[in-house]
């Protein structure tokens, strides 16, 4: 594992390329945002997993943005090495338990967050939820069909059933 770190956003910007697996992302920072280096990631096509790791208080924009886990500050170094490991391992998966995985996440980011009133008045959120019901019906649907690839996918989406 190899670990780095980029004190400006130009070296930052520089930096990303293939070899990187995981990305840690501020979402506040001088030159430019950490949803603009999402976006940037992304549109370069780089198969990394990315944390937003940050003080912003997450709210229904997070729906929207493709990290695949968002760390609220202060959080322990513990916590931090704990949550790269995990978005090391997701990368065993495929897209849709990928995907699952970062839905879930935010999910229950945002139950953390908002209250249920709130969260049932929200577009964004009963989306999120739809997608995710939707994700596991074709996790579950690949189980039954006798799934010949890796299937701890069933495990994961009966673990993640809350």
């Amino acid at each position: 594992l190899v670990v780095g770190t980029r004190h400006t956003m130009a070296n930052a910007l520089d930096a990303l390329g293939a070899e990187i697996d995981v990305a840690l992302l501020d979402r506040r920072m001088d030159a430019i945002t950490g949803d603009d280096v999402l976006a940037e990631i992304r549109d370069r096509d780089l198969d990394c997993q990315v944390s937003m790791v940050t003080a912003v208080t997450p709210d229904f924009d997070i729906v929207e943005l493709s990290f695949d886990e968002y760390l609220v500050k202060p959080l322990s170094k513990e916590g931090l090495v704990d949550s790269v490991a995990e978005l090391l391992d997701r990368r065993a998966y495929d897209e849709t338990v990928q995907e699952l995985l970062t839905l879930v996440s935010k999910r229950d980011l945002l139950e953390r967050e908002k209250d249920s009133p709130e969260l049932m008045d929200a577009a964004p959120y009963e989306e999120l939820t739809d997608r995710i019901d939707t994700l596991r019906e074709q996790i579950d649907d690949r189980g039954r069909a006798g799934c010949t690839g890796d299937c701890k996918q069933r495990r994961v989406s009966a673990a993640l059933d809350t």
